[in-house]
């Protein structure tokens, strides 16, 4: 691990160590956060980028630490709005090749600092001391506004050497005095993580790993539950994301803008954005964690985020909170990187007591672990993440890998670090209206924060204490987090919506199926019944059965057992009811109904089944066919219904009730419609058994599209198969020679003739 200690006016300014997530951007604090002695210490330490680079520079000065070390000063013109930033940068000379290294980069603005009032009394007492410090001015802000900004310069310029040390000085003069209900602190630079990376690997990877899936089938979200997204703004009119931003409710921190152009011109934010809520389910584009959620857009900067425009969205969060919007968490994809020794104090105590304000409101704060590689616990901590050692809204949120290992750039930390998330080459929305991939703990944090929000979709009564516990306590173990996290595990969506409601898996819906509409009265023709589930249960399921009607049981029909159980794993079990033939004359006909009773195990959905009893003598039976048996044609409407006349003994034998003769098989003994399809059109089809060697026997078939006695046609039929069976019989199909359709609605009649007297 690579460490540097920098001595400056008044003692120890900063140690750094291993690759910067965000850029440390800490200035000289006051004697509070610096003791007044310190001794020096060098150590290796890794070359930095200098995101300053290209800066106009105001003004610069340099001194010599010894051994090839020195503290370089400068204020530069930084950003769009070219706002005046100090900086404090440490460099190590290579004589051998003349370059100078840059070991360390600690930015905040140079001409304001910021002051947190606590109430009107403390406003007094700090405009009392201004009044006796010439150099110092509130400057105008928001009435009411508890950050307040405090110009430092006087009348000195920026381009001035007052300004490379003017911010340190002024904390120092204001905690000097011990004002009450006043905190002052420099105004630091946090910065976005890493930027985009191949736009066409992986895609959404991510969401399969924390088994999103899984939890769609119990809540796809809401947009009743509210995160806000504390970055670089949201692309208003991205097609993914447009329907789920609360665009009333969305604020623009960036001076010199409009409070409500919130449109992002960097695009960080607009990835977050996506993880937590691209709509799902709309046939374009991704899906977000939560399919619908309102997304509150609060653009604090582009490049850089300061302290002030952070702790100010946090209090406008806090605000609606407590105005009644159900505002779940904020995502914070951003940080800073310091490290010092264990006597100092190293808290951005105004960005931290924001904090503190929105967890009195019930506000959860998801935070990037960071992207410097590093043990918290034991080296460089990011901020506002480390701040979970003693705020418990704080969640923080490590990077985790397609194969579930720890990606190589997160930090992680045993007592600082919450869980892991997916956050490599992370497929999301961009500011242009498109798609890409990034990486970075930048994008894990947002599919927590995502994680919150469908929970509280799922259980709207959940509180910020519930959520978190849920989250924490349904993790996937995962060996690369062990000892390196505070849960040790990768987060488990799917099993954190479970455990919010447990019953939405463990229940399924039974419906009731009937292979026919009608039962005869003989034990020859049973009739098929299924009870079909929406889902496989996950262990055997009792389904209680009942019947009701004029049919009696014994009499009428078998009795149905009490209930039967359908497997685990298995979405369907299949019973039968089989017709009795009572002693007494039966009636013409009689109603069974058949009902899944209700029961905690299982919700029911289509539970009944209705059958018609019909009565086994084949005068009734050739009525009730012709007036109960429609065939569906393919577009819905009855086409087909059948009867029959003729010789009853065939029929009879057909349908398997002569006594004597053999019996065919009985699922194919019954005369059959169908609808048959040829060169497209679709014909009306019957399908009847017959003793095979019929030879002085043939068969007459009419059609009406009435019952009416005369009107009743002769119909063109062909003969499509004859096949024979072991029975000894053989089945006949014949096909209308008229495409269905062309009448509105057709009745069979099958005549059978001899040839001797042609009856």
């Amino acid at each position: 691990m690579n460490h540097l200690l920098l001595l400056s006016r008044g003692g120890l300014i900063a140690l750094i160590s291993g690759t910067l997530f965000f850029l440390a951007m800490e200035g000289r604090a006051g004697p509070a956060d610096i003791p007044s002695e310190a001794a020096p210490a060098a150590v290796a330490a890794r070359d930095l980028p200098d995101r300053f680079a290209g800066a106009e520079v105001l003004v610069e000065t340099t001194r010599a630490l010894g051994d090839h070390e020195s503290e370089r000063r400068r204020v530069v013109r930084y950003g769009r709005d070219e706002k005046p930033v100090r900086l404090i940068e440490h460099l190590r000379h290579d004589p051998e090749t003349g370059d100078d290294k840059l070991l360390y980069q600690g930015a905040a603005v140079a001409d304001r600092i910021l002051v947190s009032v606590d109430s009107a009394a403390a406003l007094h007492e700090l405009q009392t001391f201004l009044n006796g410090h010439d150099a110092y001015a509130l400057v105008d802000g928001k009435p009411g506004a508890r950050i307040r900004q405090l110009s430092v310069l006087g009348g000195a310029s920026v381009e001035s050497e007052t300004a490379l040390h003017a911010v340190e000085e002024a904390v120092e003069a204001i905690e000097a005095a011990g004002l009450d209900g006043i905190m002052a602190g420099v105004n630091r630079l946090y910065f976005p993580a890493t930027e985009p990376n191949d736009p066409s690997y992986s895609l959404q990877w991510g969401l399969e790993k924390i088994d999103a899936p899984s939890a769609w089938d119990i809540a796809t979200g809401s947009r009743g539950v509210y995160v806000a997204v504390i970055d670089s703004g949201i692309a208003r009119n991205h097609p993914d994301l447009a329907d789920n931003i609360a665009v009333e409710y969305g604020r623009n921190f960036v001076p010199d803008a409009d409070e409500d152009a919130f449109d992002d011109q960097h695009g960080h934010g607009t990835r977050v954005s996506g993880i937590i809520g691209a709509v799902g389910n709309n046939g374009i584009g991704i899906a977000g964690v939560n399919w619908e959620v309102s997304l509150i857009p609060l653009r604090v900067g582009d490049g850089s985020f300061t302290t002030d425009r952070l702790a100010d969205a946090l209090d406008h969060v806090t605000d609606l909170r407590q105005q009644g919007v159900p505002v779940v968490a904020t995502n914070n994809s951003y940080g800073i990187e310091e490290q010092r020794p264990p006597n100092q104090r190293q808290v951005d105590r105004i960005l931290k007591s924001a904090i503190e304000r929105s967890r009195d409101a019930g506000i959860l704060f998801v935070a990037a672990s960071g992207n410097a590689g590093e043990d918290m616990d034991n080296g460089t901590k990011t901020y506002p993440a480390a701040y979970s050692a003693d705020l418990d809204n704080v969640i923080a949120v490590a990077s985790t890998t397609g194969s579930d290992g720890l990606a190589g750039s997160s930090n992680y930390g045993q007592t600082l670090v919450h869980l892991g998330a997916p956050g490599q080459s992370i497929y999301s929305t961009t500011m242009s209206g498109s798609y890409g991939t990034a990486s970075g703990t930048s994008f894990a944090a947002p599919f927590v924060a995502g994680a919150l929000a469908l929970m509280k979709a799922a259980d709207p009564e959940l509180d910020a204490a519930d959520l978190k516990a849920f989250l924490l306590d349904t993790v996937d173990p995962i060996p690369s987090l062990d000892g390196k996290t505070i849960t040790g595990g990768r987060l488990n969506l799917g099993a954190a919506l479970q455990a919010v409601v447990p019953e939405a898996v463990a229940v399924p819906v039974l419906s009731l199926e009937s292979s026919a509409p009608t039962l005869l009265r003989t034990p020859l023709y049973p009739v098929d019944l299924q009870v079909v589930a929406d889902s496989e249960p996950a262990h055997d399921v009792a389904v209680s059965l009942g019947t009701y009607g004029d049919a009696v049981a014994g009499d009428d029909y078998a009795p149905l057992p009490p209930e039967v159980v359908l497997p685990a794993g298995e979405t369907r079990v299949v019973f039968t009811l089989q017709g009795l033939t009572a002693s007494e004359t039966p009636p013409d006909e009689a109603m069974i109904g058949i009902e899944i009773l209700a029961s905690d195990d299982y919700e029911t959905g289509d539970a009944t089944v209705e059958l018609v009893l019909v009565p086994h003598s084949f005068a009734h039976w050739q009525e009730f066919f012709a007036q109960h048996q429609p065939l569906e044609d393919h577009d819905g409407s009855d086409a087909l219904a059948a009867g029959g006349d003729g010789i009853p003994d065939l029929l009879r034998y057909a349908l398997g009730l002569v006594p004597g003769l053999p019996v065919p098989d009985r699922r194919e003994a019954l005369p059959a419609l169908e609808n048959v399809v040829d060169d497209g059109a679709v014909y009306p089809a019957l399908s009847f058994n017959r003793p095979q060697g019929l030879g002085d026997i043939r068969y007459r078939l009419q059609v009406s599209e009435s019952l009416a006695a005369d009107s009743w046609q002769n119909a063109e039929w062909e003969v499509l198969d004859v096949t024979e069976r072991e029975d000894g019989t053989e089945r006949v199909t014949v096909r209308d020679a008229i495409p269905a359709g062309d009448r509105e609605r057709r009745f069979l009649r099958l005549n059978v003739l001899h040839e001797d007297d042609g009856s």
